[in-house]
């Protein structure tokens, strides 16, 4: 059974130095992509909406907020792209 457990941990350390930087920059992808939809989401409910009605104003809000997010995301994704590449190409 340990000669088993050793043979399943390198196998996986093996994998991981072909997984790795696919699934993180895949995992980085999809929720910028995720806070975009949700954003858009809420600007495409608001206008289905009456304008200046409560349900416009807390639909643009969260659309609002949800693209901020995505911004402020986009940017420290930006700004720590070389620690990223960095820790990504360790593996």
């Amino acid at each position: 059974m340990c000669f088993v457990t050793i043979i399943i941990s390198i196998v996986y350390i093996w994998l991981l130095q072909w997984i790795v930087k696919p699934l993180l920059y895949t995992s980085m992808l999809i929720i910028f992509i995720c806070f975009l939809a949700l954003a858009a989401y809420g600007y495409t409910v608001a206008q289905g909406y009456e304008k200046d009605s409560d349900d416009w104003k807390m639909a643009m809000a969260g659309a609002i907020v949800f693209a901020i997010i995505d911004f402020i995301y986009m940017v420290f994704v930006c700004c720590c792209w070389k620690n990223i590449s960095l820790g990504a190409s360790i593996m």
